[in-house]
């Protein structure tokens, strides 16, 4: 099977997941708060620390992306056997924005800051494909209001 291409997936599952497509999470994410995210792409389903929640809008984003991957490297569906992305959140607020990196359109006192350690396994009747990936996020709470 395409080993080097599905290897390929599962990094970029964890990495599109910080991708500017989250802030439409933004509020969502702030209002879970800490703990395990878990994106089941093969079900299109959503959990918060063993939770059901509505399908957030980083997994239709995510979930296109692989599978138009999987279909333009002609990789069917059905040999996938698990397709997922766990993401540890601990989601803290915090006084002012310290990365200034990024420029938002309005200005805020308060700051939800949040990292991520994102682990993705992709999974076929041959073979286990995982990929891990930690980063740093921070977006102004009236953001999530």
């Amino acid at each position: 099977m395409h080993r080097k291409r599905l290897k390929h997936q599962a990094d970029i599952l964890c990495h599109m997941f910080r991708g500017w497509q989250l802030l439409n999470d933004y509020r969502t994410l702030t209002e879970l708060g800490s703990g395990t995210l878990e994106i089941d792409f093969l079900s299109g389903s959503c959990r918060h620390n063993g939770k059901p929640i509505p399908a957030l809008s980083i997994l239709q984003a995510v979930g296109a992306w692989w599978r138009n991957d999987l279909a333009a490297n002609n990789i069917p569906l059905d040999d996938i056997q698990e397709a997922r992305l766990d993401v540890g959140l601990d989601l803290t607020e915090q006084e002012g924005q310290r990365d200034h990196s990024i420029t938002w359109a309005k200005s805020a006192r308060i700051f939800i800051s949040c990292s991520i350690r994102a682990r993705s396994i992709i999974r076929t009747n041959e073979a286990t494909y995982a990929s891990e990936y930690a980063d740093h996020l921070e977006w102004p709470r009236n953001w999530a209001a």
